[in-house]
């Protein structure tokens, strides 16, 4: 999806810029909904992250409405080789991944952000 196509579908004011000076591509923020969309080098969308007050679900479920450990748990039953970090997770077959800075800490806390992405996005 070009980045006018995911501009238009999304219908809300968006600021554009480069995260870090080795982007290929600008990605887009959304404020009004707390989304980052990320671009390959030809302008497609590759991933998007979400904070609140999103609510990106999967399988019903708002991945930022439960505690990292329950979050483990239940993408551990669908994906058994996630990789789990300090700070987050990452499923490669699912196409999600977490971050959650206190989960050492505060496991029952949920994950500030959760994105999700194309496959081979964090093999690059």
């Amino acid at each position: 999806m070009s980045p006018i196509a995911v501009r238009q579908a999304l219908g809300v004011a968006f600021e554009s810029f480069k995260r870090t000076p080795q982007s290929d591509h600008p990605c887009d923020y959304f404020p009004e909904l707390q989304c980052f969309v990320y671009y390959d080098a030809s302008g497609s969308a590759e991933a998007a992250e979400f904070a609140e007050p999103a609510a990106p679900m999967l399988r019903g479920v708002n991945l930022l409405s439960i505690g990292f450990a329950d979050l483990v748990e239940r993408i551990t039953a669908q994906d058994p080789e996630v990789e789990i970090e300090d700070d987050g997770l990452t499923s490669e077959s699912l196409g999600v991944s977490c971050y959650a800075p206190s989960a050492e800490d505060e496991p029952e806390a949920p994950p500030e952000s959760v994105m999700v992405f194309v496959r081979g996005y964090f093999k690059k």
